[in-house]
């Protein structure tokens, strides 16, 4: 996924688009580093807490806490898959004395637990990404993880903006324009898609998903906003 130059996602400050664009097109981003939508990014630096998941930590932005969450379910015991049963030597192969070689299995379980505190101490969120990449899902995890994505992000994303006054007012100074995470390489949470060849193939953009979550986190945002302006 990287890395390419700010100026290639055809979003630098220094371009100006027609009016009707600007006022109503949608806004492409991709990279924490470009300019002007780069906040949107999921790497953005923006510290945040989140007691209900960890009660001190300060995550540094919304992919460590999207990481971390991630790694909490691949730490959790989960039982063998079907696969991984039937490759499993049964008692009656297990060398003399009846004790197999635990070296590899305990390094995993190791590795699996101690993932979720590797990835809180970890400050860069390509490392963080990596972290989360370095063990394997077990089946009945991927599934927990599938159902559970876009809350996550969406929590995050709330927790991110809700905490950060400045970005917050970015965030809501995008007013109703669609949000779409131009990445040519994500078809789940972008769109599969350089923003430069964006409105070429809309009807074969990805899920974007990440840009669904921001705009309910606005969503959510304006709503209380305009409730503490009638309570106020």
């Amino acid at each position: 996924m990287r890395k390419r130059d700010a100026h290639d996602i055809g979003l630098n400050s220094t371009q100006s688009l027609s009016t009707a664009e600007e006022a109503s097109g949608p806004i492409f981003f991709w990279r924490e580093y470009e300019q002007p939508y780069g906040f949107l990014c999921q790497w953005y630096p923006s510290p945040f807490l989140a007691p209900q998941v960890h009660p001190t930590h300060v995550f540094g932005c919304a992919e460590q806490y999207m990481m971390y969450r991630k790694a909490l379910i691949l730490a959790t015991p989960s039982e063998p898959d079907e696969t991984d049963s039937a490759n499993t030597p049964s008692v009656k192969t297990q060398p003399k004395g009846g004790h197999r070689d635990s070296g590899k299995p305990n390094a995993e379980k190791y590795e699996r637990e101690n993932l979720p505190n590797r990835i809180l101490s970890e400050s860069k969120p390509g490392k963080q990404k990596s972290l989360a990449r370095s063990v394997k899902f077990s089946h009945a995890q991927f599934k927990e993880w599938e159902r559970i994505k876009f809350d996550v992000v969406l929590e995050g994303s709330f927790l991110k903006f809700s905490q950060n006054q400045e970005l917050k007012a970015k965030l809501l100074a995008t007013g109703v324009r669609e949000l779409v995470e131009a990445s040519p390489t994500d078809r789940t949470w972008g769109i599969g898609f350089a923003a430069e060849f964006t409105e070429s193939c809309r009807e074969a953009w990805g899920s974007n998903l990440l840009g669904r979550a921001l705009m309910s986190v606005r969503e959510s945002l304006k709503a209380e906003a305009e409730a503490e302006v009638d309570t106020g």
